[in-house]
Formats: C-alpha cells, structure tokens, sequence
C-alpha cells in the first residue's frame, strides 16, 4: 500500500576473501544462505537457513509493546523517514554456497511449509537442471511469488559463492 511518506526497504551484502560474509537488512527484506551437503541419493543435496527476520523495526516494537500502533505500511517506511532497526549477521561462507537478498514477497511461504525448505528443494531441481544455478533461481523466487497470487513486490538477487582469488 503507498504512504503519504513513501516506502523503502534495503538488504546489503559483503563477502570477503577469508570466507566472511555479513548483511543487514532494514524494512521487509530477508537474506539467505543455502549450502550444499553431501546427501545420500534421494534425499535434497541443500539446506538454507534465514539469516535475517522478514521484517524489522515496526515488528520489533509490536514484540516488545503490545499496544504499539501502526499499520502494515508502517513495517517499510523506515528509509522514507521513520526510525530504522536495522538486522545485521556475520557468518562463514564456503565455495558452492548461494546467498538470497531479497523481498518479502519473494520469499512467501506456502502453506504448512517452511520457506528454507521449499528454497532447498527448489535449489535442487534447478542445479539439476544444468541451468546456472544462482540466476535460474532468482528467476524462479519471482515466478514462484507471482504463482502465488503476486500481493506484494517480489525481488530477489542470488549470488554464488566461489573461490577466493589472489
């Protein structure tokens, strides 16, 4: 829904060469690591996890103050004027690993299943396809949303995780 103030949401990266990564995320955005395994045949070959909540700073008072007031449009307008709550996470990263930024809206859940498990199954039938991997599934998060029903805007960058380089 527009405000009268407008709407903003951010989700930033950084991947070092010692196999550091840290994000941080502001409004309805989510980062995500989806990493290999080494899985017996049959069995899904990926496990994600959500590095950051789906949601900052209005959701973060509506823990702590039950009263607190506001509506949905209130949950992204932090860059647009209102204070910030910004997620922040340091973790390792390793080669074969994909990192998900992206809208809450790509990222909606189906019903009576956990989001990080249809990211790894999905993950799956892509790398399966012989399609590269992080691109076909931005693509297929946003497809995905859209099958759902499209409500809310749907973006998503993935980044494969490589070697590091002198």
């Amino acid at each position: 829904r527009a405000t009268a103030t407008g709407s903003a949401a951010a989700v930033l990266a950084t991947v070092r060469p010692d196999g550091t990564a840290s994000v941080v995320s502001v409004g309805d955005t989510e980062a995500w690591l989806i990493r290999p395994l080494r899985a017996p045949a049959g069995e899904i070959p990926y496990t994600a996890w959500r590095l950051t909540p789906a949601h900052t700073g209005f959701a973060e008072r509506l823990r702590v103050t039950a009263d607190a007031e506001g509506e949905e449009s209130q949950l992204v307008s932090f860059l647009g004027g209102g204070t910030a709550r910004w997620a922040h996470r340091t973790f390792r990263v390793a080669p074969g690993d994909l990192l998900l930024l992206a809208s809450d809206g790509a990222t909606e859940p189906e019903r009576d299943r956990w989001f990080g498990a249809v990211l790894a199954e999905l993950t799956a039938q892509l790398d399966a396809s012989g399609r590269p991997t992080a691109p076909a599934l931005a693509a297929a998060l946003v497809q995905r949303a859209e099958a759902l029903g499209g409500w809310d805007n749907a973006t998503a960058l993935v980044c494969a995780v490589g070697e590091a380089k002198d």
